[in-house]
């Protein structure tokens, strides 16, 4: 029998991704800034690394870029690919430091 990955609590197939840490789908509303640039930006999903976030107009490159999340916390980041007005952001402190903030919103996958 093989092992399947389930989201905790749910009946539903974790899909296996070359990430070390699972993303799970939100609607978060937030702003993306550094000191030249900011803009408000919806975050699509999240995980203890990175996100995934669409902005209303192209990023310039925003070097020491933080990524502010509504009612959740300040994560500093940089933006490491773009495709037209999505962009992934992989955060730069420790998966253990996000988890005190995002631990409560996310997946935890285990086998069945």
């Amino acid at each position: 029998m093989d092992d399947q990955l389930f989201i905790e609590g749910m009946d539903i197939p974790y899909v296996e991704c070359r990430r070390a840490y699972p993303r799970m789908d939100v609607d978060w509303k937030g702003c993306i800034y550094s000191n030249r640039d900011s803009t408000i930006c919806w975050i699509e999903n999240v995980g203890l690394t990175g996100a995934r976030i669409r902005a209303p107009h192209r990023l310039r490159r925003m070097p020491g870029a933080v990524l502010s999340i509504d009612g959740i916390g300040h994560f500093p980041c940089q933006i490491v690919w773009t495709d037209g007005n999505e962009y992934g952001v992989s955060f730069l402190e420790p998966p253990e430091r996000l988890e005190q903030f995002l631990g409560f919103t996310l997946p935890s996958p285990r086998v069945a």
